[in-house]
Parts: C-alpha cells; structure tokens; sequence
C-alpha cells in the first residue's frame, strides 16, 4: 500500500447549504444540512490563527464538530395567542460559528525508515514490501512519504514509512527540511538506514550521527524511540 500525495481540489471554497426562511401558511424555513468532510487518519486539525490543537485523528471514524450553524429565528405565528390574533413579532435567526483551520497529516506506522538520500530506503522498501518505490542513481528519488505493509506468516502486518532522504540541516528545513520529519513522530520504533557501500564518500558513522542529531534537533522525543541499524552494501 503507498500513500498518494496529491490532493485534488475542484473547489475553492467548500461550505454547507444554508437554511431556508419561512414561508406562506405558517411554513417553517427547512434546516441547513450538515457538511461532512473526509480527512485521512492521523489529521490534525490546528487552528490557523493562534496555532493551537484542536483536534488529534488518530482513531479510524473518528468523527468531530468544528462549527456549529446558527438558530432559526421565530416567525410571527409564533407569538399568536387568544388576544392576539395578528402579532406583527419575530425574532430573528443567530449566525452560525465560523473558524479558519489548517488541516495537518502525520502519518502513523509501526517503523519509520530513516536515512541519507540514496542510503537504500526505497530499495529496502521494494524488498520487504508489495509496492514498487521509484530508485534512482540520484539524490531525492523518494519526493513523498511512501506506506508499506510486511505480512508475516502468522498474517500479522507491520506498517512501514519511507520518508524522503535527511541530509545535515534538515531541522532547518534544509533539503526538503522538517515537513517530512514530522512522518516519523508516530512511529513506533525507527530503523537508520546507512549506506556503506562509500560510493558517495561519505562515512557511515558520521551519516548515523547526523542523522540522530537532525532527529533530535526536531524533536528530542525521536531520539528515545527504538531503533535498529541497517547497514546496506
């Protein structure tokens, strides 16, 4: 299973149907439908201005209300009574609650992979894995964050993120930066990646404590996590 990156938007705005006024012969105004919007597990849902959590979707169905709409006023028939006959009172409707949000995927796996560009991830990936991840003999093959699953006889499953290659200076947004590492903050456990077959002369125990020291520099959480040493030739 990989996860597909690209989000297809047909409409700028999106936004439920308004209620209806009221009308003729006493008719109430109909109520304005629900809007529901489909989000992928692991959806934080931030509010756009101060920053602050609002929701975690981390449960499969998980269901929230982000705005509430408004009530309905009371026509004039409302207010009919024995010694009044034609009351010309009405209250009006209240607005409905309105908030400008950003919507944030972290996604969640057992095992995050962990690595320099072409350290053998995506490789790894095809190896154990059912799905067919881009390799390349050049640096940032892997663009997205890609999902894999491990079936074990037993039928029980692992679920796998490959994340796009950490280079040193990635916790300052260097290369393609922290908006991929935050991937890896649901993980489990964390495998590290290294390459030690030298071709791009780099060493292998340097590029193990970069990559800790970029983990930590994020968030000092991943650091703690277990982890296992892959070395690839």
């Amino acid at each position: 299973m990989s996860i597909l990156w690209k989000i297809i938007v047909t409409k700028k705005f999106i936004r439920a149907d308004s209620g209806k006024p009221g009308g003729q012969n006493n008719r109430s105004g109909k109520n304005g439908s629900n809007l529901t919007i489909k989000v992928p597990q692991g959806t934080l849902v931030k509010n756009a201005q101060t920053k602050e959590l609002l929701f975690d979707l981390t449960e499969k169905g998980q269901t929230i209300t982000i705005c509430k709409g408004g009530i309905g006023g009371k026509g004039n028939t409302q207010f009919k009574s024995p010694t009044n006959q034609a009351p010309n009172q009405f209250t009006k409707g209240t607005d409905g609650e309105s908030l400008e949000i950003e919507l944030e995927l972290k996604l969640i796996a057992d095992i995050g992979l962990v690595g320099y560009p072409n350290a053998g991830k995506s490789t790894l990936m095809n190896a154990i894995t059912h799905i067919n991840v881009k390799i390349a003999p050049y640096p940032f093959t892997t663009l997205i964050p890609n999902l894999g699953i491990v079936e074990f006889d037993d039928y029980s499953r692992l679920l796998i993120a490959d994340i796009p290659g950490i280079i040193e200076g990635a916790h300052l947004n260097k290369g393609l930066g922290f908006s991929f590492l935050k991937h890896i903050e649901r993980s489990a456990a964390l495998v590290y990646i290294i390459d030690m077959s030298g071709i791009d002369g780099r060493d292998p125990i340097k590029d193990l404590a970069v990559l800790k020291s970029e983990l930590e520099s994020f968030n000092s959480d991943l650091i703690a996590k277990p982890s296992l040493i892959v070395l690839i030739r």
